[in-house]
């Protein structure tokens, strides 16, 4: 049985660290427990601080049943079947990949998030000091910028963050560029 649980775990009033509520770009519009359990095969107790996305639920399950996932489908999906089985070393994916919207994209990698908002604001924090999001670090860390705002425009431009062919996206997306403006 997997069980995700809703956003009342992570509301400004449930749970302050993190910035924002469902829907959103910041961690309170992403960041859900994520329970499962397996009689047999997950040891009963067990946590991981694994980043999982709903995304590779795909890849888990047809790892599950021994089947290979088609090359053009399920472009983000990793599996994290070894999470489960506490058989992981380190992290199971270079980064994820988060968007609000066809507005805001966020690349998350080991501690650091970055955010492009799409009206021309970039925000780079550290989770891991800063879990509530409240000090943007994107001028004071230009290296860390840098390398999040390719490798995420490497998977915009490829349609995926996972091997295999390239999936172009039905629009090209350029980081950095105005796609919107504020109202």
């Amino acid at each position: 049985m997997i069980l995700a649980l809703g956003n009342r775990w992570n509301s400004p009033r449930c749970y302050p660290p993190l910035r924002d509520n469902k829907g959103s770009i910041y961690e309170g519009g992403h960041r859900e427990p994520f329970l499962v359990r397996w009689p047999g095969k997950i040891k009963p107790g067990s946590r991981s601080e694994q980043i999982v996305s709903i995304t590779d639920v795909f890849a888990t399950c047809a790892e599950i049943i021994g089947r290979s996932l088609p090359k053009d489908a399920a472009e983000d999906s990793v599996s994290f079947l070894n999470c489960l089985l506490g058989k992981q070393v380190g992290p199971f994916r270079v980064a994820s990949v988060q968007q609000s919207g066809k507005k805001s994209f966020a690349l998350r990698k080991g501690k650091w998030k970055l955010i492009d908002h799409g009206d021309g604001r970039h925000e780079l924090f550290d989770l891991e000091a800063d879990l509530g999001e409240t000090l943007d670090l994107h001028g004071k860390q230009p290296e860390v910028a840098r390398e999040l705002t390719g490798l995420l425009q490497s998977y915009l431009d490829r349609g995926r963050s996972t091997p295999g062919p390239a999936l172009p996206l039905s629009h090209k997306v350029f980081l950095g560029e105005v796609r919107y403006m504020k109202k």
